[in-house]
């Protein structure tokens, strides 16, 4: 989220310094055409801080825990072999 990746959801709303960084970031990224995205958001009120402020994508904790490949190709009901041959 901030420089580091050290905003807490302990700093949200006390540390205006952090909140300005975040906010700059949006913003000068947008002036220059690019998408921003939040990474590591780990709280709603996190989510709803840089969704008041225009981020276009957000992912993190709040959304869902790393997950290994294997996992993602059990989840999608296909074999590794399957996935392997169609991603050629």
């Amino acid at each position: 989220m901030c420089p580091g990746g050290n905003w807490s959801s302990n700093s949200m709303g006390k540390d205006k310094d952090d909140e300005a960084i975040v906010r700059t970031i949006i913003v000068m990224a947008h002036n220059l055409k690019l998408k921003v995205v939040a990474e590591g958001v780990e709280t709603e009120q996190q989510y709803e801080f840089v969704k008041h402020h225009g981020c276009d994508v957000v992912q993190g904790f709040l959304f869902g825990k790393p997950v290994a490949a294997e996992e993602i190709i059990r989840r999608l009901g296909v074999s590794v072999d399957d996935s392997i041959q169609k991603s050629r």
